[in-house]
Order: structure tokens, then sequence, then C-alpha cells
């Protein structure tokens, strides 16, 4: 069912009096429990579903709007959200189409970054409406926690990164000389390099979906 129908079937109910006019949370439970003799259960049930993910929507959104305080690492942030917008890990899961032990392993990390690959991660900031500023935000706090100081040039990293690091690899696997030198690399500069990789492609990934609203 298209969200042309489903709205055309929710006006008509507030017309009968079968959902109150303001579909605040009790409407919506109200409608979740409402049987509607004339439509098919298949039909009842994807109008129900449908309902229920709207409703996670809308609180997820006022549970990222409404997280004023810094949270950190990124998987704590995760769970922060959702745990405020009152859901449990099998119900982002599911929509993830993941296991929850796949939540489950990136809320409990203190990593700088998620064990999800950049693609994954933006199903994940999809659905509950965190945007690219914000898990830049928490990445780098992370990362300042574990050494890994601020530079001047952050930003406009996170907007070249992506290039140098396909350059750098290349070169690597290029010359066994080089491989020998990356070994004496400080660790700090390692992680801050693999990071603003990870972050550019996040941002590269949202801007091939179009997710103008997560780039803010």
């Amino acid at each position: 069912m298209n969200e042309e129908t489903l709205n055309k079937l929710l006006r008509r109910a507030i017309q009968k009096g079968a959902v109150p006019l303001e579909f605040d949370d009790a409407a919506v439970d109200h409608w979740l429990n409402h049987e509607t003799p004339e439509l098919p259960d298949a039909i009842q049930s994807n109008i129900k579903r449908k309902l229920e993910l709207r409703l996670q929507d809308a609180v997820l959104k006022q549970s990222v709007e409404s997280l004023n305080e810094p949270v950190a690492p990124i998987g704590r942030l995760i769970s922060t959200i959702r745990n405020r917008a009152g859901l449990s890990r099998t119900d982002v899961s599911e929509r993830l189409g993941k296991p929850d032990e796949y939540l489950r392993q990136i809320e409990e990390s203190d990593a700088a970054l998620p064990i999800a690959t950049p693609e994954e991660f933006v199903n994940l900031m999809y659905i509950l409406h965190l945007t690219f500023s914000k898990v830049s935000e928490t990445v780098q706090r992370t990362l300042n926690s574990l050494g890994v100081p601020n530079t001047s040039g952050w930003a406009d990293a996170i907007t070249t990164g992506l290039q140098n690091e396909k350059n750098k690899d290349h070169s690597l696997t290029s010359s066994p000389g080089l491989l020998r030198k990356s070994s004496q690399v400080d660790v700090p500069s390692e992680t801050k390099n693999a990071t603003e990789a990870w972050l550019t492609n996040l941002k590269s990934e949202l801007g091939k979906r179009d997710c103008t609203d997560l780039l803010k």
C-alpha cells in the first residue's frame, strides 16, 4: 500500500470519528487496535506496520533533536538515541535487516568508528535521523579522548581524504620500502587518517543517496 492510499484511509477514519483529529500517540494506539472489517487482513497489517514506523520515526527524530549534551563514543550515542526514543534493539535491527547482535556490537564498542562500513552506517543514520555533523563531532570527541588531537585541517581532510587514502594505498602496495616505513608511523596518526577516510566515504555515500537532510 502506498503513502497516498494510507493517508486517504486515515482521513476517512478521522472523518468517521474512528481516529481523533489530533494524530498523537493515543490516536496511533487507537488505530493500531482498531479493526476495520471492510479491509483484508493483509492490508490492515500493512497499515498498522506503517503507523508503527511513523511513530518510531517521530520519537527518534525528537530524541536526536533534544539531545543537547555531548555523547561519545559513537556506539553510546546510538544506544542513547534509541533508549531515549523507547525503542528496543530489535525494533531498530529489524528495520536494518540485521540481527540484534549486529547492533549490540556497534552500541557496546568504545572504538571511535563503528564496525559497520560507511555504506551500512548510512542506513542506521537514516533510521535514527542522525546527521553527519553529529557523527563527525562524536568521532572527533572520541579521538580526543584517545589522545589523537584536533587538526586545523580536519574539515578539509573530510572533503579530500578519500582520494588521499586511495593514493596512499596504491603507493604502499607498489613499494615494499614504503610498507616497511609505514610500520614506523605513530598509532594516533594512523588512527586519524583511517577515521578521516571513513568519514569521507560516509559523506560521499550520503551524497550518492541524496540524503541532504543528513548532510547537515
